[in-house]
């Protein structure tokens, strides 16, 4: 499996652990961020593990489409 693979994977299974553990209180668990809006959902703290985890697979994903031309 592919580290881009296991990033996609890990954080699916964390946003969902999220949408089921999250309250009005924290909405993210793992952030305790009570911020959201109607177009991107959830909004995270900088350093929240779902949101360096989807920045890095954004990044991952630039990077390979880059090299592929």
């Amino acid at each position: 499996m592919r580290l881009i693979d296991l990033l996609v994977e890990v954080e699916c299974y964390m946003d969902i652990a999220n949408g089921d553990f999250g309250t009005s209180d924290g909405l993210c668990i793992f952030c305790h961020s009570i911020k959201w809006d109607g177009k991107d959902g959830i909004i995270h703290n900088p350093n929240c593990p779902i949101k360096l985890l989807r920045e890095e697979i954004s990044t991952q994903k630039t990077s390979k489409e880059n090299k592929n031309g």
